[in-house]
């Protein structure tokens, strides 16, 4: 008889690819859903500032409406927009001259949330700021300082960046 284990490391990396998997679909439902809309999906942006050129793509964007979508697939529907998701979309609306924009989150078990954003000049400077020293680094062929988080314990760089940060 088989019993499930949720203490080994094949066991946690297997939840993640399970996750990935279930964010992947999330995200080509949807996609699929809104090409019929207009909306195309994976919308590449880029902007140069000097030598260095920040660029992304955002999951839906609608050119007629000028309407832009983040889309976030979570175990939990947060109370209020995680940060880094907000620096994100922010960033996106600044890259494609848009001043409002949605963060949707999707939670594994299908609860929906919208969030409603403007576009946050001081977020701007964050995010180009964020990039121009992480350009650095990269340059100088040095990691750029840590940003500690929650998401690093499940990083495969954090015995190495901790080591950094001490």
């Amino acid at each position: 008889r088989s019993t499930p284990s949720n203490s080994s490391a094949a066991s946690d990396v297997y939840k993640r690819q399970v996750r990935s998997v279930i964010g992947v679909a999330i995200h080509r439902t949807i996609c699929n859903a809104l090409k019929r809309e207009g909306w195309v999906c994976e919308y590449r942006v880029s902007k140069s500032l000097g030598d260095l050129v920040l660029s992304g793509s955002i999951d839906l964007y609608n050119p007629p409406l000028r309407a832009a979508v983040e889309v976030k697939v979570v175990q939990r529907i947060p109370l209020r927009p995680f940060k880094k998701h907000i620096l994100q979309l922010n960033t996106y609306l600044w890259l494609l001259g848009v001043d409002h924009g949605y963060l949707i989150y999707v939670s594994h078990n299908g609860e929906i949330a919208v969030y409603s954003h403007f576009l946050d000049q001081s977020l701007v400077q964050e995010a180009v700021e964020r990039a121009y020293t992480l350009w650095h680094a990269l340059k100088q062929g040095r990691p750029p300082r840590p940003e500690p988080s929650k998401a690093c314990r499940n990083c495969a760089f954090y015995i190495q960046c901790h080591a950094v940060s001490r």
